[in-house]
């Protein structure tokens, strides 16, 4: 056992023996579901026991309601440290220096110091105040179950690779039978929880991947919406053009003429009229316009000669 944690446990335990309480607590609130009763026990902590049981004994769930999860021990991961704690010369160094305090409560005091050192928490988010308000007796049940199981196997030491585990969509059962013994006591636990996260993350950068790809293609839809568009446009002005070309120049000197013609290129057409007047030998004017699916075209021109 390490210096560090003799001495905390020292600490821890030195401050037990000092502390004093007194006064009554003010009742809690407490609701009854199924046949549990929840005792709400602060703002953001819970006790969940089967009604008419002792609130006080281990069977108890311990909740944080704010973060949905469980308070545990692993009772026989403490006894153990209990165990070697007490065979180590910071033990009995303790002891010497209080010799009128008995053993038992020094034990005691001991064991719940080296209990709180190795407590650990297991995601409930079922057991979340929001969610509590229309939980059932069946659901509390399957809760109170599955932890019976959970902090007969799971040590503090464990919880984090089966919360994980866990929360990557392995069930509980896997995941206990992952972290036992015969696996390994929690190598091949860890191990799965790393690859679960692997995944996750692979799996969350597939999707963010998936969401560029997803924004480059609609980018690359609207270039290539944008290049029909200029196309048909390209299509329209060239009919237009050749439109606006078939048009005749006014010949006769002091009339006025009208003129149309029709063009086209590929699959589209454009229909052009137009006016013009000679003024005398050497000089004309003409306009013409041109109009195709919604787009025009014009021109005007004069004619010098000399």
């Amino acid at each position: 056992m390490s210096k560090k944690f003799s001495k905390t446990i020292l600490s821890s335990a030195v401050a037990g023996l000092l502390m004093m309480s007194s006064g009554a607590m003010a009742a809690n609130e407490t609701k009854v579901v199924g046949n549990y009763t929840i005792e709400f026990t602060n703002p953001d902590s819970a006790k969940i026991y089967k009604t008419g049981q002792s609130n006080n004994d281990e069977n108890v769930l311990q909740v944080n309601t704010e973060t949905g999860t469980i308070s545990l021990i692993n009772k026989k991961e403490v006894n153990a440290a209990i165990s070697e704690f007490q065979k180590s010369a910071a033990y009995s160094e303790f002891k010497q220096q209080y010799p009128s305090v008995p053993e038992e409560q020094i034990n005691a005091i001991v064991a719940q110091q080296i209990g709180e050192l190795h407590r650990y928490s297991i995601n409930t988010p079922l057991l979340k105040s929001d969610n509590l308000t229309n939980i059932t007796g069946d659901e509390i049940d399957a809760i109170n179950n599955n932890i019976v199981k959970v902090k007969d196997v799971i040590t503090s030491k464990t919880a984090a690779d089966y919360n994980q585990a866990v929360s990557n969509g392995m069930s509980s059962e896997a995941a206990l039978a992952a972290a036992s013994s015969a696996n390994g006591g929690g190598a091949m636990l860890h191990e799965f929880s790393r690859i679960g996260t692997n995944i996750t993350n692979n799996t969350k950068a597939i999707q963010s991947n998936s969401r560029q790809l997803q924004e480059h293609n609609a980018r690359l839809n609207d270039h290539q919406r944008q290049i029909r568009e200029n196309h048909e446009e390209m299509k329209r002005a060239a009919a237009q053009s050749a439109a606006l070309a078939g048009l005749f120049q006014p010949y006769s000197v002091g009339k006025f003429n009208a003129t149309a013609a029709l063009g086209g290129y590929s699959d589209k057409q454009a229909v052009a009229v137009g006016v013009g007047y000679r003024f005398n030998e050497q000089t004309a004017a003409k306009a013409g316009i041109a109009a195709s699916d919604g787009d025009v075209s014009y021109n005007v021109g004069v004619n010098f000669e000399f």
